[in-house]
C-alpha cells in the first residue's frame, strides 16, 4: 500500500489505523496554536528557542497521539522536517561560528594551491583550512578552472571534485605518470610505460571516456598548447629526443624539432605562441606554429636547470636551477635577478594566477615560501604552513 504523495509527504488519508485522522488534526491544531500564540521577540536567539520548542511539541504530540504506530512515526517525522517551511527557519541546528585558523585565513595571490603528501591530496584557498580531496596518491594536478583535480595512484587515474567526490576513474595495465588537463577541460593526457620498456602518451576525455594511445613518448612531461581552441594540441618529446607538436585527436605531428639531448621540461608561454624548451644549461624558445628556433640563452657552466614556469599576465619566466660553483645552492631566477636562494633543495615553483606571487617548495621545511614580486625583485614574503613533506602540485584559477 502506498503511503506517500509525489511531494514526499505521507498520504494520511490512506492510513487505515483507526482514530489517526482525528489525532493528526489535534496535533496540527496544537502546532498552529503554539505558532500563533508565541510572543513577539526581537532577538533571533529567543525566537529560535521558541521555534525549537514548537518543533518538539509538534513531534511529541504527533507521536503520542498516533499511538507510536509506524505510520504515526512517519507522520511525526514529516511534520518535524517540514516545519521549517512554515516558520521560515532551517530545520538544522544553528552552528556557532568559529574563527578560521590564522595560517589559512588568506592565500596571497588568490586562486587555489594543490598539495600532495603522504596522507593524500589537499587544496588550499577554498576554505579556512586545507581541504583533503583524496587519500594517498602519487601525483596530482588541477583542471583548467580548478573545479577538479586529476590524480594518479599506481595504475589508476582519478578525477575528483572540490568536495572530495570521485567523478570518474580509469585504470591501465602499467603505471601512469604526468597527468595534465587540457586548457579546454575536454581532455586529459598522461604517460604510461609499455610492456617493452618504452613509454606512450594517452589521451582520455575529460569525463573519463574514450581513452586511446596518442603516440610514443620520451622522458619528458607533455604540455598542452593554450590559445588554440577549439583545436587541442600537445607538445611532447619522442624517443629520438625530438620536440613534437601533435593534434590531440588524430595524433598527427604538426612539426618536429630535433634536440641534442632530451629536454628536461617543456612550457608554453601564456598566449601559446612560443614553446620554451628547458635543457640542462640553457633555455630554447621555439615558434609554436612552426617549431623553428627563435632564441636561446647562453650556456651557463656550473648550472643544472631543474624546472621552468612562465609568468601569467607578464613577459618572461621563472627558472629553478641548481648552482654548483662558486657556492652550491638552489636558485629561483626571474630575468637576471635571483629572487630566492637556498643551500638545500627547492623541489618546485609555481606562479599565482596573475603572476604577482611565486610559491617555492623547499624540501624538509614545514611550509612553502610565498614571495610577492615587484617587477623582478621581491618586496615582501610569507610562509604558508603546508606540513612537512607536502609537495607543491600547482597553483591555478584566479
Amino acid at each position: 500500500m502506498s503511503t506517500a504523495r509525489r511531494d514526499g509527504a505521507p498520504d494520511f488519508a490512506s492510513l487505515r489505523v483507526p482514530g489517526e485522522e482525528q489525532a493528526r488534526r489535534r496535533a496540527l491544531a496544537v502546532a498552529r496554536a503554539a505558532l500563533e500564540d508565541r510572543p513577539e521577540v526581537r532577538s533571533s536567539a529567543p525566537r529560535l528557542r521558541a521555534l525549537t520548542v514548537v518543533v518538539g511539541a509538534v513531534v511529541v504530540v504527533a507521536v503520542v497521539a498516533l499511538g507510536l504506530t509506524a505510520p504515526g512515526r512517519a507522520a511525526a517525522e514529516w511534520v518535524g522536517s517540514h516545519l521549517s517551511e512554515l516558520t521560515g527557519r532551517d530545520s538544522q541546528p544553528a552552528r556557532r561560528a568559529t574563527a578560521p585558523p590564522a595560517p589559512y585565513a588568506h592565500l596571497p595571490g588568490g586562486g587555489r594551491l594543490l598539495a600532495v603528501d603522504d596522507q593524500g591530496v589537499f587544496a588550499f584557498g577554498i576554505g579556512p583550512a586545507p581541504r583533503q580531496l583524496l587519500g594517498r596518491v602519487d601525483t596530482a594536478a588541477w583542471s583548467p578552472h580548478g573545479r577538479f583535480a586529476i590524480a594518479v595512484r599506481g595504475i589508476e587515474l582519478i578525477a575528483v571534485d572540490l568536495h572530495g567526490r570521485r567523478r570518474w576513474s580509469h585504470a591501465e595495465r602499467v603505471a601512469i605518470r604526468w597527468p595534465v588537463w587540457s586548457p579546454s577541460g575536454f581532455r586529459v593526457a598522461y604517460v604510461t610505460g609499455t610492456q617493452r620498456g618504452g613509454r606512450a602518451i594517452h589521451v582520455i576525455a575529460g569525463d573519463g571516456t574514450n581513452p586511446h594511445v596518442l603516440a610514443g613518448s620520451g622522458r619528458t612531461r607533455p604540455v598542452w598548447q593554450p590559445g588554440v581552441a577549439p583545436a587541442e594540441r600537445l607538445a611532447t618529446v619522442d624517443a629520438a629526443n625530438r620536440v613534437v607538436l601533435r593534434d590531440a585527436d588524430s595524433g598527427r605531428a604538426l612539426w618536429r624539432a630535433r634536440m641534442v639531448r632530451a629536454p628536461r621540461a617543456l612550457a608554453f608561454t601564456p598566449d601559446g605562441r612560443r614553446l620554451l624548451v628547458l635543457e640542462r644549461d640553457r633555455v630554447l624558445t621555439l615558434d609554436a606554429a612552426t617549431g623553428r628556433r627563435r632564441a636561446a640563452t647562453r650556456r651557463t657552466p656550473d648550472i643544472i636547470n631543474i624546472a621552468i614556469a612562465p609568468r601569467p599576465d607578464h613577459a618572461g619566466y621563472a627558472l629553478l636551477r641548481r648552482r654548483l660553483a662558486p657556492v652550491r645552492q638552489t636558485e629561483v631566477v626571474l630575468g637576471r635577478s635571483v629572487v630566492l636562494a637556498d643551500p638545500g633543495r627547492i623541489r618546485s615553483i609555481a606562479f599565482s594566477p596573475h603572476g604577482d606571487w611565486l610559491a617555492a617548495d623547499r624540501a624538509g621545511v614545514d611550509g612553502w615560501d610565498l614571495v610577492h614580486l615587484d617587477a623582478t625583485t621581491v618586496d615582501r614574503s610569507r610562509t604558508l604552513a603546508a606540513g612537512r613533506g607536502a609537495r607543491l602540485s600547482g597553483w591555478c584559477c584566479g
